[in-house]
């Protein structure tokens, strides 16, 4: 019991220090006071369910009380996914296996899962090829490495570290597309789009942009009438980048290439899956190839409803409300 009570107060103690520290911030680039700020994210609280930390996130102090109740924060997005999702489906996204052969098609590419081979068969796989890269079980792309197979003595050192990673999924290296190369050399860029199913057609909701560096991940809206990055690139502290910090490239005003073909992609996808209405579509291209690599439900939607990204203050809320209602009269 003792342990117990002190988990919560240290949980308490450190809630209330976040708190502080988030209240100051506002307050700090809203010149209102400390009080005004808190009571109206307490309101915020119980009126929109939107917590200090998405009030922060959401620049809520600028927005207008008749706008408020289109933002959708964590315990709305929970009720919304309920909704519009059969967890018995979930399976089909976050079991890298069932979701290769589920989309085959859409993959573009053949991929080896290790653990079904024989070393034998691995080593035929290898052996006229130049980089494979290889991926873990998460169906995010997290945990990514590629294999030079110039820098190891023998193919049994890149089974071993493969192994040491936790990884189980293995490809060969498709050779990049040559402007998102440039931009983020050496490092995987991936495009994801977020489609809605309903009945027969499918909405895209949000494209985004992700350049994956060592120690950060350097991600952008991109505009779904221009296929354009007309917003600032963000890390996940906030930071802006105008330039990337590797390879000093201009990140603005970037026209993604096969923007289209991404597009018709993951509606052909979406609309193979009825179960889950509504998910987040990872892909990589060369210069000619759109290859799917992972999908999940919508995790970046806090994100997504920065000030900037959104017009006139007004977020998915009213949106997701007539999706929810239309499949109601469906069922």
């Amino acid at each position: 019991m003792k342990k117990e009570i002190k988990k919560f107060y240290n949980n308490l103690k450190k809630e209330l220090k976040n708190l502080n520290k988030n209240i100051k911030e506002i307050t700090k680039r809203s010149n209102k006071s400390y009080i005004k700020i808190l009571l109206d994210i307490y309101i915020c609280y119980l009126k929109y369910s939107v917590t200090y930390e998405e009030y922060k996130i959401f620049g809520f102090e600028n927005v207008s009380k008749d706008k408020r109740d289109t933002y959708v924060g964590k315990i709305r997005k929970e009720y919304i996914n309920k909704h519009l999702t059969d967890k018995h489906a979930l399976s089909l996204l976050n079991n890298k296996t069932k979701f290769n052969i589920k989309f085959d098609k859409y993959l573009n590419r053949e991929i080896i899962n290790i653990k079904d081979i024989s070393y034998k068969e691995y080593e035929d796989f290898v052996k006229d090829k130049k980089e494979i890269t290889c991926r873990s079980e998460a169906p995010d792309e997290g945990k990514t490495i590629k294999f030079n197979l110039k820098d190891y003595r023998s193919p049994a050192f890149i089974l071993e570290k493969i192994n040491m990673n936790k990884l189980y999924y293995m490809e060969a290296t498709h050779k990049p597309n040559k402007l998102l190369e440039k931009l983020n050399k050496n490092n995987l860029t991936t495009i994801s789009i977020v489609t809605m199913h309903r009945k027969s057609t499918i909405d895209i909701l949000y494209a985004e942009i992700n350049m994956y560096l060592k120690d950060r991940t350097l991600s952008s809206k991109i505009d779904i009438k221009t296929g354009k990055t007309t917003y600032d690139f963000l890390d996940e502290k906030e930071n802006i980048y105008k330039k990337h910090p590797e390879t000093n490239e201009k990140l603005n005003n970037i026209e993604i290439p096969l923007f289209d073909k991404i597009i018709n992609t993951a509606k052909s996808c979406a609309l193979a899956i009825d179960e889950i209405k509504e998910i987040q579509w990872n892909f990589t291209i060369s210069n000619t190839m759109v290859y799917l690599l992972s999908a999940s439900l919508w995790n970046d939607y806090i994100k997504a409803q920065i000030p900037n990204y959104l017009k006139n203050n007004i977020s998915f809320m009213p949106y997701y409300r007539k999706v929810i209602n239309e499949k109601r009269k469906i069922k």
